[in-house]
């Protein structure tokens, strides 16, 4: 596909209606995120590599893949608006003989054979405070179908942990019930059900237990399956949900949304339909779903056979 130079249309003047989400100016503000990426595609040598991208944005990470010396440089965004700005952005730094941008999903583009197969890297960045909010499953499942043997799958892997949290803030922030004598709980027909985006310093809270892994996704076998998270509790008190962060391997670099990094992501909260009243020293079981759902605990397997005491983390830290 050639590149061709775009017109503004009306939606898209620059001072215009803007129809793809505000973050992606934090987004491309983020040093922390952006100097891990940079770092990770510095070190993977794609020096004359060829390069398939799962949604660029506004051409940022293509941009540095051309600038590290990659030969070719695929990459396609859904979004209309995000696409024409993509492409005038690669023009403006003289990347666009490097670069070709497509405007589709890859999983259409794939199909209509628009991607080659078997590249020398593929690179995603779609993650969003939960991790799958911004189609983890089919983007895994497409780089599943082109990438090779040898193919270089950029993040290797993503970790996801959480714990056990009381908050009755942000319990608010997705469930109502009353004023004064009037019953509000009809609208909790329509709260979220899987998780929202928090900045939990913001929010008065106390974590119950320890940080337990969730899950692993890996970008070449997507996980479909509901399985159980085991938490250990160190403190007493009501759970309201289960707050989690991730830390995606690139290569060597990670990005995280932990509450230690300054990054342009929130922490997910995971909302729990009913608290649950938690024991100090004692192993409680969630099911917790591909969507980010978790159910409530289906049993409870008894007491943690080590030092329960509260320790003194990043996240507590950041909370005080």
């Amino acid at each position: 596909m050639d590149l061709q130079p775009l017109t503004l249309a009306s939606n898209d003047s620059p001072r215009g209606m803007r129809v793809f989400p505000a973050w992606h100016f934090a987004m491309m503000n983020d040093t922390c995120r952006n100097k891990g990426i940079e770092n990770a595609i510095r070190d993977a040598n794609v020096k004359g590599k060829l390069v398939f991208e799962i949604g660029t944005g506004a051409g940022l990470t293509a941009m540095l893949f051309a600038k590290y010396g990659a030969a070719k440089v695929i990459t396609c965004e859904l979004d209309a608006q995000l696409y024409a700005i993509a492409v005038r952005t690669i023009q403006k730094n003289g990347l666009a003989g490097h670069i070709q941008v497509l405007l589709g999903s890859s999983t259409d583009l794939i199909k209509a054979k628009a991607v080659p197969r078997d590249p020398d890297v593929v690179f995603t960045e779609t993650l969003d405070c939960g991790v799958v909010g911004e189609g983890y499953t089919a983007i895994a499942n497409d780089i599943a179908e082109i990438a090779g043997k040898s193919t270089l799958v950029m993040p290797s892997r993503v970790e996801q942990y959480g714990y056990m949290l009381e908050s009755q803030e942000l319990r608010n922030q997705n469930h109502v019930d009353a004023y004064g004598d009037l019953d509000l709980t009809e609208i909790n027909r329509y709260a979220t059900d899987t998780y929202f985006p928090v900045r939990l310093g913001n929010f008065a809270s106390r974590s119950l237990s320890r940080s337990s892994l969730l899950r692993v996704y890996d970008y070449t076998r997507a996980s479909h399956i509901a399985h159980d998270v085991t938490f250990d509790s160190y403190d007493g008190g009501v759970c309201h949900g289960i707050a989690s962060y991730f830390h995606a391997y690139y290569g060597q670099h990670v990005v995280s949304n932990e509450l230690r990094e300054r990054v342009h992501w929130h922490q997910a909260f995971h909302h729990l339909d009913e608290p649950l009243q938690i024991e100090a020293g004692q192993k409680y079981v969630l099911k917790f779903s591909p969507s980010g759902r978790f159910s409530p605990a289906q049993r409870r397997e008894g007491a943690i056979q080590t030092d329960v005491t509260r320790p003194q983390h990043a996240l507590d830290w950041c909370a005080q």
